[in-house]
């Protein structure tokens, strides 16, 4: 078998799988649906880097006496994964998060993701809690989960 035609059959097997790319669907979290997109590019075999939004959210930030503006949740995202290609569960964990609006931005906590799944091809699942505190007031319920696809 000649070269080419094994890395051929190589790429065939794996897929060509990779993480890297736009991703974005729903958001459901609890009676609340969100519109969340994630954009993700390669840091090396199996680690992968990127940012995110959850968009036309309706945000209430007692603390500063603020109620129901227009904002966007926004955050960074590292995700690990289990082998190069193929149906796994991912490490994934969120990073200096925040809102901003047109009258400003604050930060707030990161929820846990307890679970993220990825189907080796174009769809990726989460679940994640939100964490007590500010970011709570920014989301009624407390249990999340996304479907996201590119």
């Amino acid at each position: 078998m000649s070269r080419n035609l094994l890395c051929i059959y190589c790429l065939m097997i794996t897929g060509c799988s990779s993480l890297e790319g736009d991703w974005s669907g729903e958001m459901e979290c609890e009676e609340q649906t969100y519109f969340m997109d994630i954009s993700v590019k390669s840091e090396g075999r199996n680690e992968y880097v990127g940012t995110g939004a959850i968009d036309d959210m309706t945000c209430f930030v007692t603390e500063r006496g603020i109620e129901g503006f227009d904002c966007e949740y926004t955050f960074e995202i590292v995700i690990k994964t289990e082998k190069r290609g193929g149906r796994q569960n991912l490490d994934l964990n969120m990073d200096n998060c925040g809102w901003a609006y047109s009258g400003g931005a604050g930060s707030a906590d990161c929820g846990p993701v307890e679970d993220a799944d990825w189907d080796g091809k174009d769809a990726m699942s989460l679940e994640f809690d939100v964490p007590d505190g500010q970011l709570e007031e920014l989301f009624v319920a407390k249990d999340c989960d996304a479907d996201l696809v590119r």
